[in-house]
């Protein structure tokens, strides 16, 4: 397989990167596809805020925007989703999703504190509980820990998207496309495939692997 990771440089994913060799995956990373038919399916990785204009709404609480980022990462969006070619957003990514469906952002969360890193490169955790009959349960069951490091969430639902996870205190944790192959986690699977099962969170390998490959 050869995923499009959605960026400019490696400096900006190079734990995408480190997660996709381990599985074995080849990719490229590019804010353009040349030739889609190259590619098996597109990663939009974590980063900063989406700027809140594409949800008609004003910046109150957004950070770190980047407006040629957000379109290069949309465009993207737009030809993988009518070519009905796998999407897997992580973090930044699965909000990304959740707008270009027309769904809006919570630009910062109430409970952002037992969200957000708790330093620089330090992820926070915490559980989560899935959705019955969800693609997320069938990989990991019902209840189980992640890590996080955001301080927005989805709030209203993009068409199309249901939600298959939620933290204990009411964020969206997972979403998954009714009929498309496209589905996005809040949390940072590239990160814990790398030390699978540390400290009780799961091995993000299994969501990577799955929703690329479907």
């Amino acid at each position: 397989m050869r995923i499009l990771i959605a960026e400019r440089t490696i400096d900006h994913v190079q734990n995408y990167a480190n997660a996709l060799n381990r599985i074995g995956m080849n990719f490229d990373i590019s804010l353009k596809a040349e030739d889609l038919s190259t590619y098996d399916a597109l990663l939009l990785p974590g980063g900063a805020d989406i700027y809140p204009s594409r949800y008609n709404e004003e910046i109150d609480g957004s950070v770190g925007i980047d407006e040629e980022l957000d379109e290069g990462q949309f465009q993207l969006m737009d030809l993988f989703v009518k070519a009905k070619k796998p999407v897997f957003g992580i973090c930044r990514g699965c909000q990304l999703i959740n707008v270009y469906f027309g769904g809006s952002m919570i630009q910062h969360i109430p409970v952002a504190d037992e969200h957000k890193a708790i330093a620089k490169g330090v992820d926070n955790q915490h559980f989560v509980k899935s959705v019955a009959g969800s693609e997320i349960e069938a990989l990991y069951g019902t209840f189980f820990k992640v890590n996080s490091s955001h301080h927005q969430g989805c709030k209203e639902i993009g068409k199309g998207l249901k939600v298959t996870l939620w933290s204990e205190d009411g964020i969206v944790e997972a979403l998954e496309h009714e009929s498309l192959p496209v589905a996005g986690v809040q949390w940072h699977p590239e990160r814990t495939c790398l030390f699978a099962e540390e400290d009780g969170i799961v091995d993000g390998e299994l969501v990577i692997r799955h929703f690329l490959q479907k």
